[in-house]
């Protein structure tokens, strides 16, 4: 008895008439080597798996794909475009078997790509917390204490004012200078006048 290798629903081109519509089909893959194809529980064909020399597809991101025969070209939609990836490797690996060699090389491969993808992973994790470590251990010899983002922006907030507040005090400290020194220069241009002028008046009683 024959057990079934692939199975599902897909939509078949028909050959006959000008306008070539899409019916949707029941198909089943048996490993008697026939693609059989039902409406309902009504068989209405079955494809020679023996006679197809290639599956192919023109949109990998599509769902239409065609089985190609010397004789025909079967044209089928599936519903998703996974479920045109299941047929088109489900046949391919029908139509072209790998030995149990090559099977348990891709199963190595395939667990050596996740071991290195597991491994790698692990790497950025463990360089994550080191990061983070040095950065805790770095805040609590600048603070004093483990801070959080939130606190140690809070804080760089808060000297930033204090810097500023610093700053504007300083410019008005300079401003008062400048302001007393403008006030002694002028006090002494006064004196000077007064000076000259008293000269001047002594001059003019000889």
């Amino acid at each position: 008895m024959s057990s079934n290798i692939l199975e599902g629903e897909l939509h078949k081109q028909g050959e006959k008439g000008l306008i070539k519509s899409y019916k949707k089909r029941n198909f089943c893959l048996r490993d008697d080597g026939f693609l059989r194809y039902y409406d309902g529980t009504t068989e209405k064909g079955a494809i020679d798996m023996t006679l197809v020399n290639e599956v192919r597809t023109e949109d990998e991101d599509g769902v239409d794909f065609e089985l190609v025969t010397e004789g025909r070209v079967f044209h089928l939609r599936a519903n998703t475009n996974e479920d045109m990836k299941y047929w088109l490797r489900g046949v391919d690996d029908y139509l072209h078997p790998k030995s149990a060699t090559d099977k348990l090389l891709t199963k190595a491969k395939k667990g050596a790509k996740s071991a290195a993808k597991k491994t790698k992973e692990a790497a950025a994790k463990a360089k994550t917390e080191v990061e983070a470590g040095a950065v805790k251990a770095s805040r609590t010899v600048q603070y004093g204490e483990a801070l959080s983002d939130e606190e140690v922006a809070a804080r760089e907030r808060q000297k930033a004012k204090e810097k500023a507040k610093k700053e504007k005090e300083k410019a008005k400290r300079e401003k008062e200078k400048e302001k007393i020194k403008a006030q002694e220069q002028k006090e002494r241009e006064r004196h000077e006048a007064e000076k000259e002028k008293l000269k001047a008046k002594k001059a003019k009683l000889k």
